[in-house]
């Protein structure tokens, strides 16, 4: 396949441990930073809601702030049901996600350069963006924001082997990813667009 160039075996290795230590370096830092940080009054009406609604298809189909969020409003009813529950736990499993779309940016950029240096490069520029700081600010916008972008790498990851290799468990991955970004964000519906302009300027 033209455009996307599969990754040198002997590099693998090496290129993921480095874009793990990027993820690393974000994210203990950013912990140190932030992590006497509190919940915010929208997280505790959310709380309350999830509380009085019940673990309930009514609740989990509530948009909230005319958002359609079933992965939040389910993450807020297990909330309810875990707490005492710090908001350092909320920040670290934050960051955790932030960590794993460092990881999968930079194999996007591997899959489609074969740079080793440059996928590193990016991942550690895209990491360190001050976009991250208001989501892991702000639980109600991170559960949103974090697991929607790791789930839109996830399925352009996907998309991108699958070009390569046409094996359907990546189509799978890529159909599957997309679906779970959707639960929390209606982002995800536009990634079909976003994989049409992938395959006719990079692929073709």
């Amino acid at each position: 396949m033209e455009g996307v160039t599969k990754p040198a075996g002997p590099r693998g290795a090496p290129v993921s441990k480095l874009l793990l230590a990027i993820a690393v370096a974000v994210i203990v830092p950013t912990y140190v930073i932030l992590r006497n940080g509190a919940w915010v009054y929208d997280d505790n009406l959310l709380l309350v809601l999830a509380r009085s609604e019940g673990f309930s298809l009514h609740w989990l189909n509530h948009p909230i702030f005319q958002h359609w969020d079933v992965g939040m409003n389910a993450v807020y009813s297990l909330m309810v049901h875990l707490f005492p529950f710090d908001y350092r736990w909320a920040l670290a499993a934050m960051l955790a996600g932030l960590g794993a779309a460092i990881y999968v940016f930079g194999r996007v950029i591997l899959v489609i350069t074969g740079r080793g240096w440059m996928s590193a490069a990016l991942a550690a520029w895209f990491g360190f963006s001050i976009l991250w700081i208001r989501p892991l600010q702000w639980w109600a916008d991170g559960v949103q924001a974090i697991p929607t972008l790791l789930c839109d790498l996830i399925c352009l990851y996907g998309f991108l082997r699958y070009q390569q290799e046409r094996r359907a468990r990546w189509g799978v991955a890529s159909v599957a990813a997309r679906a779970a970004g959707l639960l929390f964000y209606e982002k995800p519906a536009l990634m079909p667009i976003c994989l049409a302009r992938v395959r006719v300027l990079l692929i073709e």
